[in-house]
């Protein structure tokens, strides 16, 4: 069976919420064959400076609307943290995929894993980046120090 998916997008109720509309069109293209699993051009992103201060921790599933020509015109987050996930989204916008390979919108799942590890640092503490490809991402930092008066 083959799914238009412009038709799909056009005839979505409004008022339904985007990450369900947008794991029934994951549902849909699985189904189709038209699942890009590959990203091309990956983006780094900071492990969030509020979410180190408050030992925030945790995963961030995306659900990516891609382009025909490999660009990412869609991110909705599935679950987890909106700290978390804010730095995540934008970092997966700028991603580019390969192309769909029938010419037409496909879509990716990405999970952001975000850890804390080692001792508290001060001021710009470094973050590591880490993509097992196709769909897994590890952002890990330190933890902030907490700011004594």
């Amino acid at each position: 069976m083959r799914l238009d998916k412009a038709v799909v997008i056009r005839q979505w109720p409004v008022g339904i919420p985007i990450a369900i509309f947008l794991a029934l069109l994951v549902i849909s293209l699985e189904a189709a064959g038209q699942w890009v699993t590959r990203p091309r051009r990956v983006v780094d992103c900071q492990y969030p400076t509020l979410a180190r201060a408050a030992h925030l921790q945790g995963e961030v599933k995306l659900l990516v609307t891609v382009a025909a020509d490999g660009t990412v015109t869609r991110v909705a987050k599935q679950s987890g943290s909106d700290v978390l996930a804010e730095p995540a989204i934008r970092a997966v916008s700028r991603w580019l995929y390969e192309g769909c390979a029938t010419g037409k919108m496909c879509g990716a799942a990405v999970t952001f894993t975000f850890v804390l590890a080692g001792e508290p640092c001060s001021g710009n503490c470094p973050t590591e980046f880490r993509v097992d490809l196709p769909d897994r991402v590890l952002v890990r930092a330190t933890p902030q120090r907490a700011i004594v008066d």
